[in-house]
């Protein structure tokens, strides 16, 4: 469909970070690992960063501990002027 994102990957050039629960229902981990692999495949920088017991929110406190440094790290990477 024109909204799905796989319509849109030869446009893709933004660095992306990817972050997913193994048990998320609403986002498949299949799909987001096409993503990623998409972006690979275009050259595009890109992070895959799975967490095996979590679902679509990241709950538990060491999970999240790792997901804010994930996340900080890559808006400082990719952020900075």
């Amino acid at each position: 469909t024109e909204y799905s994102p796989v319509s849109h990957v030869d446009k893709w050039d933004t660095p992306i970070l990817i972050i997913q629960g193994a048990q998320d229902y609403r986002v498949p981990e299949g799909q987001s690992m096409q993503a990623f692999t998409a972006a690979r495949m275009r050259g595009i920088p890109s992070r895959y960063v799975l967490f095996p017991e979590e679902c679509h929110w990241v709950l538990r406190p060491q999970n999240s501990l790792v997901w804010h440094a994930e996340f900080y790290s890559w808006l400082d990477k990719y952020l900075k002027k």
